[in-house]
């Protein structure tokens, strides 16, 4: 749904409900797997995000910095022009490293 209405506040985030199940489930698999570790690892997970939710909304709805700029552009051609590609909304690092940057021509 947020990628029909990418300026529509509500919807920038994973509703809590399916939120919570998902981490339910992360926990109880890494439970299995890390033991009491889990702990740990729930815990960068939650922060990292926190600071992907916080970089997603203010990416939606405040003026882009200069700095930012490129970042910006490469989340907005993920919504309006290559949706299987530039997932990248703190960072294009994950995009270089699994191959779904955007054409180069799309960047400029």
């Amino acid at each position: 749904i947020h990628h029909d209405f990418p300026r529509d506040v509500s919807r920038l985030i994973m509703p809590p409900a399916p939120g919570m199940i998902i981490i339910a489930g992360l926990y109880l698999v890494g439970l299995l797997i890390l033991g009491t570790n889990i702990y740990l690892f729930l815990a960068g997970f939650l922060m990292g995000y926190l600071f992907y939710t916080y970089i997603h909304y203010k990416t939606h709805t405040t003026p882009v910095p200069p700095y930012l700029k490129a970042q910006y552009r490469h989340h907005a051609l993920h919504h309006y022009k290559y949706p299987e590609k530039a997932f990248g909304v703190s960072s294009m690092f994950w995009d270089w490293v699994f191959g779904t940057m955007p054409p180069k021509k799309a960047t400029k």
